[in-house]
């Protein structure tokens, strides 16, 4: 499975990254290159069976250092 997730990332990749280089967009290629890599190990790491994270209680720990409750 991990392969498979992989590949799909790397065809995704070879197929955007060399247009935003040729375009010269650097922006949104640095944008593209953090939130690529952040899914793939999200996915990597589902594909593996680890635990993900839940995004609701890393938001509510940061909202209850910054003591902001709603």
């Amino acid at each position: 499975m991990i392969l498979l997730v992989a590949a799909a990332f790397a065809l995704y990749g070879l197929y955007r990254i060399p247009r935003l280089i040729r375009e010269r967009h650097w922006n949104d290629l640095v944008v593209f290159c953090f939130f690529f890599a952040a899914a793939l190990l999200l996915c990597a790491m589902l594909a593996l069976g680890a635990a993900v994270p839940s995004l609701s209680e890393a938001m509510e720990g940061v909202l209850d250092f910054l003591n902001l409750h709603y």
